[in-house]
Parts: C-alpha cells; sequence; structure tokens
C-alpha cells in the first residue's frame, strides 16, 4: 500500500540492507570519503565502525558503486568460518576458479591475483561485515 502512495516500485526495508536506498548524511559522506581515501592511499586496511544499524553494512555495500575507482570487490557477509572455508570462500567470489586443499596454496594463488589486478590498475576490496567475529588464525 504504501508503495503506491509514496511512488516506490519495490519496499526500501528488508532484513538485509540495500545500498540502493543508501541516504548519506554529513557522517556517511566522511566515511565514504575515507573509504576512498584508504583505498586511493594504499593504506591496506580501513576500518569503519560504529553503533548497531547506523547504516555501516548499507555504506560498505554501497561503496563500490559510488566511486570511480576501478575495484574488484567481495563482501564477507558472516566471517565465522574456518580459515580454509574463508579462502575457498574469496576464491569462489574472485573467480579465481579452483577450490584449494590449504591455505597456502590459497595464498601462493591469491598474490598472483593481487598481482594481476594492480598490473590491470585495479584495487582489490576484501569487505568483512562483522570483523570482530574474524578468527584470529586467518
Amino acid at each position: 500500500m504504501y508503495l503506491k502512495h509514496y511512488g516506490l516500485s519495490r519496499r526500501p526495508f528488508k532484513l538485509s540492507s540495500d545500498p540502493d536506498f543508501l541516504w548519506t548524511g554529513e557522517k556517511h559522506r566522511a566515511a565514504l570519503e575515507a573509504l576512498k581515501d584508504g583505498i586511493l592511499e594504499n593504506k591496506g586496511f580501513v576500518l569503519l565502525t560504529g553503533e548497531v544499524g547506523t547504516g555501516k553494512t548499507t555504506l560498505v555495500n554501497a561503496f563500490p558503486k559510488l566511486n570511480e575507482i576501478a575495484t574488484i570487490s567481495v563482501t564477507i557477509p558472516d566471517p565465522g568460518m574456518d580459515p580454509l572455508d574463508f579462502c575457498n570462500f574469496l576464491a569462489n567470489e574472485f573467480k579465481m576458479n579452483r577450490k584449494f586443499a590449504s591455505k597456502d596454496d590459497f595464498v601462493r594463488d591469491f598474490k598472483s591475483f593481487l598481482l594481476r589486478s594492480f598490473a590491470s590498475y585495479k584495487k582489490v576490496l576484501v569487505i568483512i561485515d562483522e570483523a570482530q567475529r574474524l578468527d584470529y588464525v586467518l
């Protein structure tokens, strides 16, 4: 009913965040700039923190679409997996066309993937939602 009333073609509120409905207030724009600067300056890691429900997930999901930086990105929505599953998840998402039997094999191939991406002027983003759940073994 409200879709028609507000002229919407789809529901804006779902259980998972939808980057198409991102509202960028002052703090969101500052966070986007910090993410962009971290990537452009090759900082390696950029941390985005905030209270529950403030739009962090929506922001990082929208980020690859909102910037002009050539990127290859993967979002890991739930990092609570064992190290080899984590590696194979990344390999699958980055279309590395291989399932790895060991973390060492993955690291070797992932390094080659990163070098090829660098040679083609593409930044590789691994976005980890709920990163506090990462296993220290990774």
